[in-house]
């Protein structure tokens, strides 16, 4: 009885976003999503699925799955046992997507594109030290030392406070050339 009730509120709640159905499919629970409803989550699965899959594609649709991983992990705000390995998994299968694209060829010369990768890395991984170097190497390349040291430093401080040790590396150690 609680769990029908509690299905007819999120129903209620549901019909306020579109065209969401709440379908019982052999003891499962289901959302079936209307044409009017887009969500991130499973379009950027369907991109990255898409992406790792073929390997021809143009700029403009790793530009859309940009857009949607810049978004950052998956309901970063919210915290339940039963979300933790669907989070996990979002952001496994984004990190590894997006160290794809930093190594394909074809991005190799294109520098913004390149730090959208490093930022949308960031959002899933602030410690990740390939972002990192992408970032300050662009930066420098670039004449921005200032912005690149500030990167560097910012993710020291970061990695101080939250591991409880010095960053190893320093910035001429990060910031050599690819």
């Amino acid at each position: 009885n609680n769990r029908n009730v509690s299905i007819s509120r999120f129903r209620l709640l549901l019909e306020k976003v579109g065209n969401i159905q709440i379908v019982n499919d052999n003891n499962f629970w289901k959302i079936v999503l209307g044409d009017d409803v887009f969500c991130d989550y499973h379009t950027a699965l369907n991109y990255i699925d898409e992406a790792t899959k073929t390997t021809v594609h143009d700029e403009e649709f790793f530009n859309k799955v940009l857009e949607l991983l810049l978004y950052g992990p998956l309901l970063p705000n919210t915290e339940s046992d039963y979300l933790d390995s669907f989070k996990s998994h979002y952001s496994d299968i984004t990190i590894d997507l997006l160290h794809l694209l930093l190594h394909k060829e074809e991005f190799q010369n294109n520098d913004k594109f390149r730090l959208k990768i490093a930022d949308s890395i960031f959002q899933h991984d602030s410690f990740n030290e390939e972002a990192l170097r992408i970032k300050c190497s662009i930066f420098c390349r670039n004449d921005k030392m200032g912005i690149a040291k500030s990167i560097y430093d910012n993710f020291c401080k970061e990695y101080q406070t939250l591991l409880g040790e010095k960053y190893g590396l320093s910035f001429n150690d990060v910031t050599k050339e690819e």
